[in-house]
């Protein structure tokens, strides 16, 4: 029943509900120091383009602070004498600021600051409409040439190092229950977490080596930066290894058999890892309540990391409480597994 009927009405309501590729809630913030008609009109245009979400300026009016701390993904500086310039029939450029490790919001951004500019201009002008004068001067952070393949690089490495080290713990002990020689295991001695870090560790030690050979094919292949903060990475990386791993173990546990683990691991797995983690499209675009899943995927999490450090160069300061937060992830369900390995021997030796 669970293959047949469960797992494709969870998959249809999980794409259905969690898949939106248009662009959503983009985080920017504006400055506005010609207080002018032309200036306002320009950012109510912003404001009305739905796919934009605009944040109040924080103290001091350091737009930088909300790019840095990835708080904004653009800020937007219009200058004193900005519409007196186009009234005059000059060139009138204001600043578009964005964060270029987040290709799709980049692009979307661009795209909205020119029509708004476009927009705004015609609407307060009267003298040689024709003339684009309202012109939008793109600075792009962390990503000067918004190039995807590091953007994408970086999300697979949360995708690869999730569902396989999931996927073989899942089997492994779904096939020790579904073939009964666990039994020789409750005979042993050994106890649940003996067994439980005894199954897991080999995959984890998989999983690793996995994580060495894919960071070096995407330095050599794929052109990542190598200057980076490997320190986070490294602890990061072997956290959520561990954390897949735990969840492996626990659905097989839960499940008891081989095929159904398979696709149990498939659809609480890989599917919210791949739909629900920011790697396809930003997390914004995820509709409320589906959204909040988001955040009991840990996949979410190293993903940012994987971002934060390959792209915006980021250290401990920036994903240290994310590294906390799969820690977290991996314990639940190997508590789950060991919890069902312990009731089980129990049940064994009675």
């Amino acid at each position: 029943m669970s293959l047949a009927i469960l797992l494709p009405l969870a998959t249809l309501l999980l794409f259905g509900y969690g898949v939106r590729l248009q662009n959503s809630d983009i985080p920017i913030s504006v400055e506005d120091r010609d207080q002018t008609a032309s200036s306002k009109n320009v950012i109510a245009h912003l404001r009305e383009s739905r796919e934009l979400k605009m944040l109040e300026a924080p103290s001091g009016n350091d737009l930088s602070t909300l790019l840095l701390e990835n708080k904004a993904k653009a800020t937007v500086f219009i200058p004193k004498g900005f519409s007196t310039k186009i009234e005059s029939g000059e060139a009138s450029p204001f600043q578009v600021i964005v964060d270029g490790s987040d290709v799709g919001c980049a692009e979307t951004v661009n795209a909205l600051a020119q029509k708004a500019a476009f927009q705004a201009e015609h609407q307060t002008r009267t003298v040689n409409p024709q003339a684009y004068l309202a012109v939008p001067e793109f600075k792009i952070l962390f990503n000067p040439g918004v190039d995807e393949t590091p953007y994408i690089v970086s999300g697979v490495f949360a995708i690869v190092l999730w569902m396989y080290p999931a996927l073989l713990s899942a089997v492994a002990i779904s096939r020790e229950l579904e073939q009964k020689t666990i039994i020789q295991v409750y005979a042993s001695g050994l106890t649940p977490s003996q067994f439980l870090i005894g199954k897991g560790a080999v995959y984890f030690l998989v999983g690793a080596a996995v994580s060495i050979a894919m960071a070096i094919l995407g330095s050599v292949i794929f052109g990542l930066k190598t200057d980076i903060a490997w320190a986070p990475l490294f602890l990061s990386t072997l956290t959520y290894i561990a954390a897949a791993v735990s969840f492996g173990l626990f659905v097989g546990a839960a499940t008891r058999e081989e095929n159904i683990a398979v696709q149990a691991t498939a659809t609480g797995g890989f599917f919210p890892a791949l739909l629900l983690s920011g790697f396809v499209y930003p997390l914004s675009n995820i509709p409320y309540p589906l959204s909040l899943v988001s955040y009991i995927v840990p996949a979410r999490y190293y993903i940012d990391i994987c971002r934060d450090i390959y792209l915006r160069a980021g250290g401990w300061d920036d994903v240290w409480w994310r590294i906390i937060t799969i820690a977290v992830f991996g314990l639940i369900p190997y508590l789950a597994a060991w919890n069902a390995i312990r009731r089980m021997s129990l049940e064994g030796k009675e």
